[in-house]
This record gives C-alpha cells, sequence and structure tokens, in this order.
C-alpha cells in the first residue's frame, strides 16, 4: 500500500466535560468528512465518565452516538475509588506514588479496552485525567493543550486567560 493511501487511525480522548468538546470533535468529524483532513479516522472516542454520571457527558455521547463514531467509556470516578481518593489526598501531602499507581491500572484497563482498535495515534482533547506510563509507552499520543510544558496548569479555559494575563509569548500543543 502506497503511503499516501494509508488511513491512520486515531483514539480521541475527552472526558465531555462541557459544550467545547463535542465542538472540537465535530469540526474534525466535519473535516475528515469534507475530506480536507485525508486519510484520516476517527476509530473511537474514548472517555473516563460513563452515561448518566454527568449532564454535559451524556450531550457529548448523544453527538459520539450520532456521529456513529465507537464510544468507549470506563469511570474514573468508579475505578478502585479508594484507591484513587486516598491517592488524591496523599499528593495533597506531596506524596504522588499511590496516585500514579491508580493511573496506571486505570489505564491498563483502558488499554484493554481499545486495543482491539489498533489505532496510530491517541489524540487527548479535553482529557482531564493524567495519563498513566503505560498509555504513554503503547501509544503515540498528542495533548491538545494551550500550554507549554511547564506552563499554566487547569482547564485550557483557564489557562488561556492566564497566558493571556502573563501576555505570554509561546503557547503550545504537548
Amino acid at each position: 500500500m502506497n503511503m499516501a493511501d494509508k488511513i491512520y487511525k486515531i483514539g480521541w480522548f475527552s472526558t465531555g466535560r462541557d459544550e467545547a468538546a463535542g465542538q472540537l470533535l465535530k469540526v474534525i468529524y466535519d473535516n475528515i468528512k469534507k475530506k480536507k483532513l485525508k486519510n484520516l479516522a476517527i476509530s473511537f472516542v474514548f472517555s473516563d465518565r460513563i452515561k448518566g454520571e454527568k449532564k454535559e457527558s451524556d450531550c457529548f455521547f448523544r453527538l459520539v452516538e450520532n456521529l456513529r463514531i465507537n464510544l468507549v467509556t470506563l469511570s474514573s470516578r468508579e475505578f478502585k475509588s479508594e484507591m484513587r481518593k486516598k491517592g488524591l489526598k496523599l499528593v495533597k501531602k506531596g506524596n504522588s506514588a499511590l496516585i500514579n499507581h491508580w493511573r496506571n491500572l486505570y489505564h491498563l484497563q483502558v488499554t484493554k479496552l481499545i486495543d482491539e482498535f489498533r489505532i496510530d495515534l491517541i489524540v487527548l482533547a479535553g482529557y482531564m485525567l493524567i495519563v498513566g506510563r503505560d498509555l504513554c509507552h503503547n501509544y503515540p499520543m498528542i495533548n491538545l493543550h494551550p500550554a507549554l510544558p511547564g506552563g499554566p496548569k487547569g482547564t485550557w479555559q483557564e489557562v488561556i486567560w492566564e497566558l493571556i494575563k502573563q501576555k505570554a509569548k509561546e503557547s503550545g500543543v504537548m
């Protein structure tokens, strides 16, 4: 197969926490359909929320289903919830070992759910979790985030306002 003919399959990771999450997915989807983004296919959308967990995510899930994209979900809130809660408390005391372990366990489960899709790239687009080490090693990924490493943290909206306030000369996608 000629490399120019290869279809690059992406997995789209989003928490689906607001209307902007759906708008971004829809813009990419529409541009794929219009052949403006050639040789690209969204194999699935993954969310760390499940149906019924949050109203905003449910709206996002309806969009994914209407676009006829595979939807894969695993609730980060419900997955080993006691370990996660304890890990988050320990982080506030400067100890991130337990939450990092939880992240790795969670994303190991995610890997099992998405392996069948045989994707070329993961796009983190409004995915509100820090990705576990093993998932990073198993898949190439790009994180759509407005700050460079070491820059402001928070939601993309918070980061953009902080970059404006700082009069930052650079921003970026990781």
